[in-house]
């Protein structure tokens, strides 16, 4: 997957992504509007999306193109299983019908998904999928969990870091997120560093941290 040649498929490298997903870890459901978790806490949607992070990081795990289709299908019924969960969670009257998610929410879920899974290799991934995968791969439910994954992956491409107004937030509450985020990143690779030098600290990529936020 390394060797495959970059087409341009995507504007960033696998660095810069990495980048935009270590800035962007402030990010909360009522950024982006997603209505039915945004009276849930952090912990609670963070334990509803557990089965869509793991089915996108998973991905990169997989080395055929229909592999991959059907672990970015499990993100895609994942999320909309962790939607539906929280739609008739409060829900008093058991017997009543269920409610169905609204596809106004998929895609931003889907988003935030992304954030907190920060797959390496995605975009690579998505690449493959691309150029490799026969057309029929790409039709029925498995080509529509595609699209929206690289509509997700193609919307915080595309997210202006100086001017965010595809998100539900300020200008200065964008900028503080954007600072603490660093921060936090960086207090994380202080500590693998130490852990480093007795072999127990994690594996972290300092290209993907980034203080150029003024």
């Amino acid at each position: 997957l390394d060797r495959l040649e970059w087409t341009g498929l995507f504007s960033m490298t696998e660095g810069e992504w990495m980048e935009r997903l270590t800035q962007l870890q402030f990010v909360q459901p009522s950024h982006l509007e997603i209505q039915c978790l945004n009276e849930t806490t952090s912990s609670s949607f963070d334990e509803l999306l557990q089965d869509p992070v793991t089915a996108i990081l998973s991905i990169d795990q997989y080395y055929s193109p229909y592999e991959k289709l059907q672990r970015i299908l499990l993100v895609y019924q994942g999320v909309n299983a962790a939607l539906s969960e929280a739609l008739n969670d409060h829900q008093k009257n058991p017997s009543s019908e269920r409610k169905l998610p609204s596809a106004d929410d998929v895609l931003p879920t889907i988003i935030l998904t992304v954030l907190r899974a920060k797959p390496h290799r995605l975009l690579r991934n998505l690449q493959m999928i691309e150029v490799f995968a026969p057309q029929e791969y790409l039709r029925g439910e498995a080509g529509y969990a595609y699209t929206n994954l690289y509509g997700a992956v193609q919307f915080l491409q595309d997210l202006n870091m100086d001017q965010p107004e595809s998100l539900s937030i300020s200008p200065e509450d964008f900028r503080k997120g954007l600072e603490e985020s660093v921060a936090k990143t960086q207090e994380r690779l202080s500590i693998g560093r130490t852990g480093s030098k007795d072999g127990t600290g994690d594996d972290v990529d300092e290209e993907a941290i980034s203080t150029d936020i003024s």
